[in-house]
């Protein structure tokens, strides 16, 4: 979640400085969980495509220091991780994954589990589940919509039950997701959008101090 947040940040800060730390982040975030790849590709892909249009000078070296730092960091862990197991990504999923065999499942049974995982997750994010309409209203909500939908449908036909293993922990990167989504609602320049996001938000402090009060509340 932390790498996730940090992600958004970064590439929501348009200092060249930011856009180098995002290239570190983005070498990082598959050791930290693999399927965060999924999220640093497109950050990183965003990141170059608006350094080489919006940027008036030092394009080149601004989006091959990126690339470079990118790589760098990649090869940081995947190398010794490499040398030590024979893999250059972490396979703890992985290794649950084929131990419980779920992606044998028919089809049908996938989508029932997928749905049903998502609906667990859905009932302790509550209101906070409304925030990804925010992601579609603004360009910079693409990557993280590639990124929540790989999440989904790669659990969904490959491990469907993971998406309900531990109350949801494998759907939590999402949160900063939703959250971001709340934060496009409430900058964007619409109007509507803006008062619709800060009722979400006026909305949400009151589910946070009910659900404080619940027995089986998440902290």
């Amino acid at each position: 979640m932390a790498a996730v947040t940090w992600g958004l940040v970064l590439a929501a800060m348009p200092s060249p400085t930011a856009g180098y730390g995002l290239g570190v982040l983005c070498g990082i975030m598959p050791a930290v969980r693999p399927e965060l790849a999924a999220l640093a590709l497109p950050l990183l892909t965003q990141r170059l495509w608006s350094t080489w249009a919006h940027q008036q000078q030092d394009k080149l070296p601004m989006s091959a220091g990126i690339v470079l730092l990118f790589l760098t960091w990649s090869l940081v862990w995947m190398v010794p991780l490499g040398l030590a197991t024979g893999l250059p990504d972490p396979s703890t999923i992985e290794t649950k994954r084929l131990f419980l065999a779920e992606g044998a499942l028919d089809i049908r049974t996938k989508i029932k589990w997928m749905i049903a995982g998502l609906l667990v997750f859905g009932s302790q994010v509550g209101l906070l589940g409304v925030a990804i309409i925010g992601l579609f209203n603004r360009r910079e909500g693409i990557p993280v919509l590639c990124f929540a939908s790989a999440v989904v449908l790669s659990y969904g036909l490959l491990f469907p039950g993971a998406l309900a293993h531990y109350e949801s922990r494998y759907l939590y990167p999402l949160l900063p997701v939703l959250i971001f989504g709340l934060v496009l609602m409430m900058s964007s320049a619409r109007r509507v959008t803006q008062v619709a996001g800060t009722g979400l938000l006026a909305r949400l402090l009151g589910q946070t101090v009910l659900m404080s009060h619940h027995p089986f509340a998440m902290w």
